[in-house]
């Protein structure tokens, strides 16, 4: 069976020197047997070219295909339930089963799940987590050391791909994507100084009077006789 293989993009970019950090809703269908795989990534080009298929999963390269160009960091999820993250050049940082407090990757109905991803210290960082659907809260599963050395320029937009099967002769597996979030610094923030004001000597003096029994608020520069009245009452 032929592989269907796509990949998109969100076309903003931000800069990589603060936290990205993206979410989303997904679900993946099929029976016993069906295999496929999604990816999200982010790279640093205008537009988005490349993207392996079957295990390429519409990011990293799976030949003859190459991988997304210009590709930062990418995550695959598999049918297998496998995640795997991929740094600079496509190398494999790591590779682990996803916990058991997530659904299978694969399942007969839409069963969407949440999961949130965060680009942080200075690039150094990818945390992942998974929202809880009962406590509303998100669960960090993992942390991954990227190794990246980044510039002040760096600005990356956020990329997702799907394939599916897995392999030739396999049963293919339908994926559904939704309620994309995406935050983070569209500009590089820079901070400019400027001298303090000097305050000048003939600035005038106004006063805030209250009288208690009207109630009334008096704004103004009252003279030397109100005040000494208002003082003595």
């Amino acid at each position: 069976m032929a592989d269907t293989t796509c990949n998109f993009f969100i076309n903003s970019a931000f800069n990589a020197n603060f936290d990205i950090t993206w979410s989303f809703k997904y679900a993946m269908n099929g029976t016993n047997g069906s295999s496929g795989g999604f990816s999200t990534f982010l790279f640093g080009n205008s537009a988005l070219s490349g993207g392996g298929t079957y295990t390429g999963m519409g990011y990293a390269p799976n030949s003859p295909d190459a991988g997304v160009s210009n590709g930062k960091i990418g995550v695959t999820f598999d049918s297998t339930n496998t995640i795997k993250v991929y740094g600079t050049n496509f190398i494999q940082i790591t590779s682990f089963q996803m916990p058991s407090y997530i659904v299978p990757l694969v399942n007969p109905t839409d069963n969407h799940n949440i999961i949130r991803f965060n680009f942080t210290n200075v690039q150094q960082t990818l945390k992942i987590a998974y929202k809880n659907k009962e406590t509303n809260r998100y669960i960090t599963f993992a942390t991954v050391q990227t190794g990246i050395s980044g510039k002040d320029d760096d600005y990356y937009k956020v990329g997702f791909g799907y394939s599916s099967p897995l392999s030739a002769g396999e049963t293919k597996a339908s994926f559904k994507i939704k309620d994309i979030h995406v935050q983070g610094n569209s500009s590089y923030p820079k901070t400019t100084y400027k001298k303090k004001p000097d305050i000048k000597e003939d600035i005038e003096t106004f006063y805030i009077l209250q009288t208690p029994l009207s109630g009334e608020l008096y704004i103004g520069k009252p003279d030397p006789i109100t005040v000494g009245s208002l003082i003595h009452n």
